[in-house]
């Protein structure tokens, strides 16, 4: 891997964790405040966020065997 690739990796992962940690603080505050969201509401609409993931892994790894 070249050094000019590897930086533009490590920047656009960067911008990544940056870009979703601006929204991710906010989110909350506007859900309670705009949508007038319970608490429990709140924690699951963050935790789809995991479940996403696992769901996105398993699908991955069921795939992968394939090709």
């Amino acid at each position: 891997m070249t050094f000019t690739l590897r930086l533009q990796l490590s920047l656009m992962m960067f911008l990544e964790y940056f870009i979703k940690g601006a929204w991710f603080v906010t989110l909350g505050t506007y859900l309670i405040k705009s949508l007038n969201a319970s608490g429990m509401e709140v924690a699951n609409i963050f935790s789809t966020q995991s479940l996403g993931l696992y769901l996105l892994l398993f699908c991955w790894l069921c795939r992968r065997p394939l090709f």
